[in-house]
């Protein structure tokens, strides 16, 4: 209880995956954020730079990956139950949700940065929306069962969804797989479409 809460915060953090999450959430924000206010400058290092996000987001997605697997591997060693690996084609899956939860967070960024003309309002926004807004939101309207249709529509629940498709917590998760893939990738093509109207409308013509 004497322990400050930042360093509690950051205590917990860093027991959990969110650390890397974290991280990830930040690279994504801050590279797509910077991408958007460049363009309207240098519309010609948009595909470069948006090549050079996406690879940057495939490396931390092996990345957490790897964490992941080293992690269990160590546990399983400690405590004498060593467990067996996924398959190459779960890897594949894997690998392919973290890209695209990335991919939304990163989209996300580029809209909010396009929309305020700035990098840092865009981070502080996008941070404060994945970590807290919705969690809010998403927690409030699960008092009523009523409005579970409701909770399925929004990004992150589907981002949930999808990362625990691959645990033991797989049968208590609000939707599919199949639907939560649907739906961030919905969600990531209707923020990139309307950063590129209004782009276009706004800063270009």
């Amino acid at each position: 209880r004497s322990t400050r809460f930042p360093y509690s915060f950051a205590a917990l953090w860093a027991g959990m995956a969110g650390s890397l999450l974290f991280w990830t959430l930040l690279t994504s924000l801050y590279a797509s954020s910077a991408i958007a206010v460049q363009a309207p400058r240098r519309p010609e290092l948009v595909p470069v730079a948006t090549a050079i996000l996406s690879a940057v987001l495939a490396f931390f997605a092996v990345v957490m990956l790897a964490c992941a697997a080293g992690a269990s591997a160590v546990t399983g060693a400690i405590y004498g139950s060593p467990g067996g690996w996924p398959g190459p084609l779960d890897v594949v899956k894997a690998f392919l949700a973290c890209w695209l939860i990335m991919g939304l967070w990163a989209a996300l960024g580029v809209l909010l940065a396009v929309l305020f003309r700035q990098a840092p309002l865009a981070i502080g926004l996008g941070i404060v929306y994945a970590i807290a807004v919705e969690g809010l939101i998403v927690n409030t309207l699960s008092a009523a069962s009523s409005l579970d249709d409701v909770r399925r529509a929004f990004p992150g629940a589907n981002v949930t969804a999808l990362v625990n498709s691959f645990g033991s917590t797989a049968g208590a998760a609000l939707v599919g797989p199949t639907q939560a893939v649907l739906v961030i990738a919905a969600f990531l093509a209707l923020f990139v479409a309307v950063s590129a109207v209004v782009l276009r409308v706004r800063d270009v013509i």
